[in-house]
């Protein structure tokens, strides 16, 4: 792991970047190799989470999908948290260009916020809802929709909006007319209503 971490924050190599990025998702999946990951002293997720800007798409994919392989288990959404990756996936909502890549820091976001209390607070703190409602109010969703970015800008907000007050402040973002358009668009699939249906529920 220590070699890969290296490996991964070489700058002026992007195929080691990600060949070392790619080679950290199967550790995230194996318990032993999360546990070298997470270990005290370990620099991975701090380098994990630099990489989450990374130039190179390629690496950013792969640095995306162990940050939501860790953050399925509250050790690891523990340890990201701690490193700031919440306040990072706001942000990187708002920065990102690619689509691919939007979806994927939505999905990570998501899982963090399922997985632990306190990145659903910071989430909600950190503006994550007027983010996400801006988000599927734009170019995502009105004029050329892109299903993953909405299905997973959705699965966000429903997290986000467990609460009252939170309700209420996606609705006040015009969460609910984008709902009511998203429910008949023709070029988005069926199988996304479930997540329209019981976002603000």
């Amino acid at each position: 792991v220590a070699a890969l971490t290296k490996s991964a924050e070489v700058q002026h190599c992007v195929e080691s970047r990600t060949l070392a990025t790619a080679a950290l998702l199967p550790l995230a999946k194996d318990l032993s190799g999360r546990a070298a990951i997470l270990a005290q002293g370990s620099a991975t997720v701090g380098a994990l989470l630099r990489l989450v800007c990374d130039p190179e798409p390629a690496v950013r994919a792969n640095v995306l999908a162990v940050c939501l392989q860790l953050s399925r288990f509250h050790d690891g959404a523990q340890a990201l948290i701690a490193g700031g990756c919440v306040a990072l996936f706001v942000r990187r909502c708002s920065e990102e260009k690619l689509a691919d890549q939007l979806a994927a820091v939505l999905a990570a976001l998501t899982m963090v916020t399922d997985t632990e209390a306190a990145g659903l607070e910071q989430a909600i703190k950190g503006g994550a809802i007027e983010t996400v409602c801006g988000l599927v109010d734009g170019k995502y969703q009105l004029e050329q929709p892109i299903p993953a970015v909405c299905e997973h800008g959705f699965a966000l907000l429903r997290t986000l909006t467990l609460g009252p007050e939170q309700k209420m402040l996606a609705v006040s973002q015009g969460v609910l007319r984008v709902l009511v358009s998203m429910l008949t668009h023709p070029r988005l699939p069926t199988a996304l209503t479930p997540t329209r249906k019981c976002c603000i529920g």
